[in-house]
């Protein structure tokens, strides 16, 4: 079950996450960091779904990737930026399922590190 957690766990998370490729010797910019998913994306999900009769309860979000795999995916350990990789958006029905009925499925969201934010509480250490 989803929890809500506090900024400094958040935090925590992030940077942990930051410090495992910076372990590894991996550039900033190398790797995937935050996608952007903008509030209309979100609306339209939901208002599709009530359209069609659909309870829509959340949203999914699945890794996907736009090429087949390369050598250079296959030998790496991360999920590179030069990798093709994004992320599929799509509403799910009460029971946690993937509604597809409705077309609304969404991808080309704004990646970080191409498109970061600026800087926050959220990523300061």
């Amino acid at each position: 079950m989803p929890e809500k957690i506090s900024l400094e766990l958040a935090k925590s998370y992030l940077n942990n996450y930051r410090e495992t490729f910076e372990l590894k010797g991996v550039p900033p910019d190398s790797y995937f960091q935050s996608y952007f998913l903008n509030k209309e994306i979100i609306d339209s999900i939901f208002a599709h779904a009530e359209e069609a009769g659909i309870e829509c309860s959340g949203i999914r979000l699945y890794i996907g990737k736009k090429t087949t795999p390369s050598n250079e995916d296959v030998e790496n350990q991360i999920m590179h930026v030069s990798g093709e990789y994004n992320v599929v958006v799509i509403g799910t029905d009460i029971s946690a399922c993937p509604i597809t009925e409705t077309g609304e499925i969404y991808d080309n969201l704004s990646p970080c590190p191409s498109a970061c934010p600026p800087e926050s509480d959220l990523l300061s250490k």
